[in-house]
């Protein structure tokens, strides 16, 4: 078999399992079209029966891709060919049978046969054929060869006689594609330039750019003044004049300043004006903010001030995994996860700590944050919330113990503070109850509450040193953490107005 029957052969194949009539991909054009002149196309001749199978019976030629199929009889042929011949007669031009209205389709397998025909670009011999405008820029013959359905790329890319117009907005110039990019460009009235004075990177068409250059403020020019080399850019040089010792004061200086120093008190009195139009605006756009912020929950103003949003991956105790977005915390009893230097304790009652992604922010007089206890797995379960600095142990370290640390503890419900030693201060917790903890950064106190109900500030002053977190630790169960993501079981807002 030919090489190019068997090209065609293993296209054909292909789309008769992929054509789908119904399919709209099949019908899509390129965004843009080119007109190609089919019947003018030359063909390399390889081999003449395949190229005559695949004509046009009218036209004699290969059938275009836009060509129909006669239902009746299963003829093909081009569809303006065949259009012409149905305006005279209404029967199928090789076997003359009558066509019944819409008694054709579309045709696809046999035009995309026809597209992988080769032949030469149709530029190939353009020379006589073109007008020149230009005598002494010879005109360029397209050698291209290749099959028929790649010739639209190539003239839209690639053909260098093919026919374009200068992409320059305004110009009409159209001329061959090596003509219009190696010479049209280069001079095209309409081509961008930038301003050549320094500072000024205004764009402006070639045409225009003497006369901008003429009025360009930063164009630096001399001093008009006799006797006068100074230079300075354009739009300073009137307040230069003014004060040029060259300059000549008689009466027609003396009007030119007054008209000068009027023109300008205009401008001044109207630009005041402007400022003060847009002061009024913002003044309007501050009030506005400054509402609509009053009636933000509390709860809600940690996410723009930057303050804790979640518990830390990265700042916890390998004994504890995180969940619904770092705010779930579960203690895992796995020996393997307990550190070496714990070995000998019991592995299901090691305390394991974890913080908050954020330190509490220091501008800010009041913080607060909420802890439930979902669920204890031993008896002995020993839970702690409160606050710690950065560098405070991860195992066995409950809230409290260590200097610039703070927490309520479930078993005996005291607080620690900076101290191993607990100090009575509430009731004891457990799974089911809510614990919150608040600051105030200016009084330096500390307070907690169990499920909304606010147990009094703890009995000591704190000392603010370093950034403190909110934090928890414990050795069972689970515990979420509520940093402001929904409201609060304690009425923080009330308490705040209150305060504040």
């Amino acid at each position: 078999m030919d090489p190019l029957e068997s090209r065609i052969s293993q296209n054909l194949c292909k789309n008769k399992a992929s054509f789908n009539p119904l399919n709209n991909e099949n019908n899509q054009t390129d965004e843009k079209e080119i007109d190609i002149p089919y019947t003018e196309l030359e063909y390399i001749n390889d081999n003449p029966e395949l190229i005559q199978q695949l004509s046009c019976p009218l036209c004699k030629l290969p059938v275009n891709p836009d060509a129909l199929r006669i239902n009746t009889c299963g003829h093909v042929f081009c569809h303006d060919h065949l259009m012409e011949w149905l305006e005279e007669k209404e029967i199928c031009p090789i076997d003359h049978k009558p066509i019944i209205s819409e008694g054709f389709t579309k045709e696809l397998l046999i035009p995309q046969a026809a597209g992988l025909l080769r032949i030469k670009c149709p530029y190939s011999n353009c020379s006589d054929a073109m007008d020149n405008d230009d005598d002494d820029i010879e005109k360029v013959n397209c050698n291209w060869v290749g099959v028929r359905d790649e010739l639209k790329n190539h003239l839209m890319n690639e053909c260098q006689s093919y026919i374009i117009s200068c992409p320059n907005n305004n110009c009409f110039y159209s001329a061959q594609r090596s003509k219009v990019l190696k010479y049209h460009q280069k001079t095209c009235p309409w081509r961008s330039i930038m301003c050549p004075n320094k500072g000024c990177n205004a764009l402006i068409y070639a045409k225009d750019i003497e006369t901008h250059d003429s009025e360009c403020p930063l164009k630096i020019i001399k001093c008009p003044n006799k006797g006068c080399n100074i230079s300075v850019v354009r739009h300073e040089m009137q307040d230069h004049i003014w004060k040029c010792k060259y300059v000549k004061k008689d009466l027609d200086w003396i009007i030119q300043k007054c008209d000068y120093l009027q023109d300008l008190n205009i401008f001044q009195k109207k630009l005041i004006h402007e400022l003060e139009e847009i002061t009024k605006i913002q003044k309007e756009k501050i009030k506005f903010i400054q509402k609509k912020s009053e009636n933000i929950p509390f709860y809600n103003l940690g996410w723009s001030l930057k303050l804790p949003t979640a518990l830390n991956p990265k700042d916890k105790s390998k004994l504890l995994s995180l969940s619904n977005f770092n705010l779930r915390a579960k203690y895992i009893n796995n020996d393997d996860m307990v550190p070496d230097l714990l070995d000998e304790n019991s592995n299901n009652s090691v305390p394991a700590l974890i913080r908050s992604n954020y330190p509490i922010n220091k501008k800010y007089g009041l913080y607060y944050f909420e802890i439930s206890i979902l669920s204890v797995d031993i008896d002995n379960t020993v839970i702690g919330i409160g606050l710690t600095i950065k560098d405070n142990d991860l195992y066995m370290k409950m809230p409290g113990w260590t200097l610039n640390t703070y927490g309520y503890h479930s078993d005996n419900g005291q607080v620690y503070i900076e101290s191993g030693s607990g100090v009575a201060y509430g009731p004891t917790f457990t799974v089911g109850d809510t614990i919150g903890c608040g600051i105030h950064i200016f009084n330096k106190t500390i307070f907690f509450t169990k499920n909304g109900k606010n147990l009094g500030n703890i009995p000591k002053q704190i000392t603010i040193t370093e950034d403190l977190y909110p934090t928890v630790s414990f050795n069972s169960g689970e515990i979420e953490a509520n940093f402001g993501q929904k409201p609060f079981i304690f009425d923080i807002d009330s308490y705040f107005s209150i305060l504040y």
